[in-house]
């Protein structure tokens, strides 16, 4: 009867501890579970921050050749501000030339018509 009740005894330990084994398992592979869950979130929000890199590279340099674009169309129309100036210049320069020659001839005619006059 000892013999017997040291058996059944044994018998309940055994599956007691089948059973916390069991659940030690379930346990263990539901924290892999997670830990494998997490690092694909991990590995999914690495990807997305990666392509808003390349994103913003692309977008980076899109704009940098715009800027280099709009540098060089600003450069060109100071150029042709100042091409300008200078042609401004030249006919102002060449207008003065022009009053002051109308004015010299106005007044070799009013000499020439003072002479006339005067035979």
């Amino acid at each position: 009867a000892a013999l017997r009740e040291a058996n059944i005894r044994a018998g309940q330990e055994s599956a007691s501890l089948r059973g916390e084994a069991a659940e030690q398992r379930r346990l263990k592979e539901e924290e892999r579970r997670g830990r494998m869950q997490m690092k694909l979130e991990m590995d999914a929000a690495v990807d997305a921050l990666e392509e808003e890199k390349a994103r913003g590279v692309s977008l980076g340099l899109q704009h940098q050749a715009e800027v280099e674009h709009l540098t060089l169309l600003l450069e060109t129309a100071k150029r042709r501000v100042a091409t300008a100036e200078a042609l401004l210049a030249e006919g102002d320069a060449q207008s003065a030339s022009l009053w002051a020659a109308v004015g010299e001839r106005d007044a070799l005619n009013r000499k020439l018509s003072v002479l006339e006059n005067d035979e």
